[in-house]
């Protein structure tokens, strides 16, 4: 059975959904043992940074393919997440809301300007303990084709995969990652092409399409 087209309200009710407080990714991965929240007996109040799951497609009569996400390849030298393939976003600045720490990093990543007619919603923030971040991932749908220009020494490659590519159960697998301390793991993930999509971005994305499937079941 084909997966049912996927439409800018279809991502907007999916997003508005209840009921994902308890929900745990498959995409988790086990050895990781990742809590749902800072732990309170850490110092301070930790770092919060936001990401853009950002997808491309017309509005009236997208192809049967569906919409595009827009992943970018993280630089080789920087210091937390090198290489990995991850969503546009960063660090929040202060005074600034997590939304728009997640627009400006992506005008300034792969030079995309989002409106706020582009904007859906967000999904539920997730705990990243070697960078300690909590990251908020929000969901835009872009219905023109974007201009792109790369952030050098920030992002190494632009990569488009197409959503319903990714909720196909063939694009589940399994891989030997290698984590910032050097340790090497195998982590759950989705495979596109040659690209191993895993850790929070795969976690980001297993709870768009868990919803979209939901709303679609």
């Amino acid at each position: 059975m084909s997966t049912p087209r996927i439409r800018r309200e279809d991502v907007k009710a999916a997003v508005a959904m209840d009921g994902f407080e308890d929900w745990k990714s498959p995409l988790d991965s086990t050895q990781l043992d990742r809590p749902a929240a800072r732990p309170s007996h850490l110092e301070g109040s930790g770092r919060h940074a936001a990401v853009m799951v950002l997808l491309v497609g017309g509005d009236l009569d997208i192809s049967t393919e569906g919409p595009e996400l827009l992943l970018i390849r993280r630089g080789q030298h920087l210091r937390y997440h090198a290489g990995q393939i991850a969503l546009p976003g960063g660090r929040q600045e202060p005074e600034e809301s997590l939304l728009q720490t997640a627009i400006r990093e992506t005008r300034e990543e792969i030079g995309v300007s989002l409106s706020a007619h582009d904007m859906i919603g967000s999904l539920r923030s997730i705990y990243i303990p070697p960078s300690d971040f909590t990251l908020t991932p929000f969901v835009a749908w872009l219905g023109r084709e974007p201009e792109t220009s790369l952030q050098a020494g920030e992002v190494d490659e632009l990569i488009r995969v197409g959503l319903k590519n990714l909720m196909r159960k063939e694009a589940h697998a399994t891989a030997d990652v290698v984590r910032d301390n050097g340790e090497t793991i195998m982590a759950p993930c989705y495979r596109h092409q040659s690209h191993v999509i895993w850790g929070a971005t795969a976690l980001v994305l297993s709870e768009l399409i868990e919803r979209l499937d939901r709303l679609n079941s």
